[in-house]
């Protein structure tokens, strides 16, 4: 990378479920020595709080098995408690774009040291748009990641396909086929920019 000059500040990666999103975020963490982060993150402390579990249990631990029921969730799935408690608890208390407004409180830290951050998991406008401005537009990149396999009984979930473009924020389309193919994309797609 040291033909292109990199002036991202914040990276946002979304994509379908499954498509590799949080795999794509470590990928160009450690290609740019970012901070990644997954969006979801404090909506899953949250939760586990919210249901007994601490707040203290890391995001990911019933990430193996977040299509299963859990007795821990009370028979439902861990996707389906975090999404029926951020649509039923969380956004109505805190306003639908909470989670966009912490994480852009870490983006600014991020940027007053220098460091881009990166985020995997966006989907909802108005939880991006306070990260947006937080980093402004210009400085912000919008990757789009598809799986290169499609996989059976991937589920659906409630983000949206962003379209960021109208904010004059880049945006790059990369299928995510392992990392060093990730990055060498990514870096074909920015010298294109």
């Amino acid at each position: 990378m040291t033909e292109i000059q990199f002036g991202y500040q914040l990276i946002l990666v979304s994509g379908p479920p499954r498509a590799g999103k949080n795999r794509a975020g470590n990928c160009l963490k450690g290609w740019l020595d970012g901070d990644h982060f997954a969006l979801s993150n404090n909506l899953k402390r949250m939760t586990h709080d919210h249901y007994g579990l601490g707040t203290n249990l890391p995001p990911l631990h019933f990430e193996d098995m977040k299509d299963l029921p859990a007795p821990q969730f009370g028979g439902l799935t861990p996707r389906q408690a975090y999404i029926r408690f951020s649509e039923e608890i969380m956004k109505p208390r805190f306003g639908s774009g909470y989670l966009g407004v912490v994480a852009g409180r870490r983006v600014v830290r991020n940027r007053d040291i220098g460091r881009v951050s990166i985020v995997s998991g966006v989907g909802f406008a108005d939880e991006v748009m306070p990260m947006v401005k937080a980093a402004e537009p210009r400085c912000t990149l919008h990757i789009q990641v598809e799986a290169a396999i499609a996989r059976a009984g991937s589920m659906s979930d409630s983000r949206k396909v962003l379209d960021l473009a109208n904010l004059g924020v880049d945006t790059v389309r990369l299928v995510n086929r392992n990392c060093e193919q990730l990055i060498r994309d990514l870096e074909r797609s920015l010298r294109a920019l």
